[in-house]
């Protein structure tokens, strides 16, 4: 219950700064972990959301036209007579499956093509290729059975997974932010918050960063240019950080000490 009356406050009055200011750096410490952890978890719920229903129409489609086809000692085996080619036109997706080769290379074009050849995968998307030699990876097989287990692994495992590209991620981007923010309330060296110091700058710039994690989360569920919802972020958190610190320098030197 303290982590959400002081999420509350941080937004809403300066005068908890002054008191957040001088407590112990490693309740700051705590409450930010939290806030990453809350914000991970949001941004895998929206990614999950936004990005799943089109992976799992992929999988179905998969499932429903893919012939089956074994790479054994970096060959593959297809029971196709011919090129066999699937294309799903909502994404602009194409695959061929082609063991004589008779079909080099993608053709440069929009969208994304899959090209698996005797010996290797050919990947274009949106006239970028590369391929991969199966002579590189085990061997392995591709049936309906086994898409189904993949799309059963999607479903089950697409969020824990977005939370462990999330977590780490927040985890630097926060501390480098708090570490941004601090310096710059140091760096300005105004006379009024000379009482500030680091430890004081870094537990207002971790709640001062709280507003502006609101605001991201807010800006995730729209369709804002990545550039302008970060310029609003890193906004935020510096006016809040210099707001408080302007609060802060109306406390007595000794409250400092």
């Amino acid at each position: 219950m303290d982590s959400l009356k002081h999420s509350y406050l941080s937004v809403t009055d300066f005068e908890f700064y002054a008191t957040i200011a001088r407590q112990p750096l490693g309740r700051s410490v705590r409450y930010l972990l939290l806030w990453i952890t809350f914000t991970a978890v949001f941004s895998a719920l929206v990614f999950f959301v936004r990005y799943y229903p089109t992976m799992a129409h992929v999988s179905e489609w998969l499932i429903q036209n893919m012939p089956a086809m074994e790479v054994k000692q970096g060959k593959l085996a297809a029971a196709v007579a011919a090129p066999h080619r699937m294309a799903l036109s909502d994404l602009d997706l194409r695959v061929v499956v082609d063991p004589s080769n008779s079909v080099r290379k993608a053709e440069k074009q929009q969208g994304a093509e899959v090209i698996f050849n005797s010996d290797r995968i050919y990947v274009q998307i949106h006239g970028r290729e590369d391929s991969y030699q199966f002579a590189e990876r085990d061997n392995f097989q591709i049936n309906r059975q086994s898409l189904e287990t993949m799309r059963a692994m999607l479903r089950l495992f697409f969020i824990p997974f977005s939370l462990v590209l999330f977590w780490p991620y927040y985890l630097l981007a926060k501390g480098l932010q708090v570490l941004f923010l601090a310096a710059c309330g140091l760096t300005l060296r105004r006379p009024e918050w000379r009482q500030l110091q680091w430890r004081h700058w870094t537990n207002v710039a971790i709640y001062a960063l709280t507003p502006a994690m609101l605001i991201g989360m807010i800006f995730q569920l729209t369709t804002v240019p990545a550039l302008v919802a970060w310029f609003f972020y890193i906004s935020t958190a510096l006016l809040y950080t210099l707001l408080a610190a302007r609060r802060c320098s109306q406390v007595p030197p000794e409250g400092f000490q």
